[in-house]
């Protein structure tokens, strides 16, 4: 018997789980109808899109209230899909505001016609940095919920949530020593490796690279001999190298050699996001940007707890990377930062990786199977209830 699947990622990195979890689903079956929103990763497993992921991207309040139109209509289409195919399961990824007002509007659909299929939602909103009592209002949209951090399930369960934590796919990954790394990339021990990680979204890497590529010149007034690494996802590629250009001696990467290029590092100019756990993981030092738009920021400080934002400090309960927003940063601040480090001598990359790891594992792991496979565990179940 066809088992329909109904698949929604709004962006890169649900794209990127979206695809292990397809590929551990298919594993185990041979029958899936897989439909929906993906890209690249989730279509190379059988997702058959019914319009680009893109249309589903946003950053910021401001950008979601500008796109409230269109994402409402967009929302209008899927929900329009799913009575028409009638899936037995459908899951969301990440992607949380968008998401969770679907996840409610179907709900109030299936009970106003009496047709229902369970809703699963992948990535917990970050309510342990956003406030808590947001919580609660997780329930009116999803039958079950896919934590990737075991420590947030108490968060949601208070307010009756089925929550599942499933383990985060950033501790499962390879990561080769700092040694192993710079021999790979065809490094010498002594080289100053700088590493650019301005995001894998349109309008991060557009707000913070120009920033990142003026540090570089002011940099290397100092540091002459700096090799630069950027590892960029396919999606961003063309738009990164259209924006480096010769003069700023970058080597951009595949995001396939995030990993070995992060490893390798001696200091990254991060932004804010799922990356700086990987470079943490990594052992990379560095400093993390952001560029926030204006209403955000307003209900951010009414709001927010920044302490938690950059996800390397709010698990381990230190400050691993500092956090610079908007005009708190230019590209002399990056420089003098990086420049800074520089000159303390630091070369601590492998025992940071080495005091954070064990920690830092420990709160990304939920069980033996690994990520991909508890959640399709957890999409099957669902199914079956």
């Amino acid at each position: 018997m066809t088992i329909k699947i109904v698949m929604i990622a709004g962006e890169a990195s649900g794209d990127s789980l979206g695809g292990q979890v397809l590929a551990a689903l298919n594993a185990r079956r041979d029958d899936l109808e897989v439909t929906g929103v993906g890209g690249d990763a989730m279509q190379a497993h059988g997702l058959k899109p019914i319009f680009p992921m893109a249309d589903l991207t946003v950053m910021g309040f401001s950008h979601a209230i500008k796109s409230y139109g269109s994402l409402k209509k967009r929302a209008a289409e899927i929900i329009d899909h799913i009575f028409k195919t009638r899936p037995d399961v459908i899951v969301t990824i990440d992607n949380k505001g968008f998401s969770l007002r679907l996840g409610k509007a179907l709900k109030a659909k299936m009970a106003a016609t009496g047709w229902s299929a369970p809703i699963v939602h992948l990535v917990a909103p970050t309510v342990w940095a956003w406030g808590a009592w947001r919580a609660k209002s997780v329930a009116a949209s999803v039958d079950k919920l896919l934590c990737l951090f075991p420590f947030e399930l108490p968060y949601f369960t208070r307010y009756g949530v089925d929550a599942v934590a499933v383990g985060h796919p950033a501790v499962e990954q390879s990561r080769p020593s700092k040694f192993e790394a710079r021999k790979v990339l065809g490094l010498k021990a002594d080289d100053l490796v700088l590493v650019l990680l301005p995001g894998s979204r349109k309008r991060e890497i557009e707000a913070l690279l120009p920033d990142m590529l003026q540090s570089l010149s002011i940099i290397r007034r100092t540091k002459p001999n700096l090799k630069v690494f950027l590892p960029a996802a396919s999606s961003v590629r063309p738009l990164i190298t259209g924006m480096v250009t010769p003069e700023d001696q970058v080597e951009v990467t595949d995001q396939s050699d995030a990993n070995t290029v992060m490893a390798a590092g001696d200091y990254g100019l991060i932004c804010s996001g799922t990356v700086t756990l990987e470079a943490a993981l990594s052992g990379l030092d560095g400093h993390v940007y952001y560029q926030v738009d204006g209403l955000s920021l307003l209900i951010g400080k009414m709001i927010l707890d920044w302490s938690k934002v950059v996800l390397p400090n709010a698990i381990s309960g230190q400050e691993i990377y500092p956090l610079s927003l908007n005009k708190e940063f230019t590209a002399k601040t990056m420089a003098a930062d990086a420049l800074a480090y520089f000159a303390a001598a630091k070369n601590a990359a492998e025992e940071k990786s080495d005091s954070i790891k064990t920690p830092l594992t420990k709160a990304l792991t939920a069980g033996d199977d690994g990520f991909a496979e508890n959640t399709a565990n957890a999409i099957m179940s669902a199914i079956k209830a």
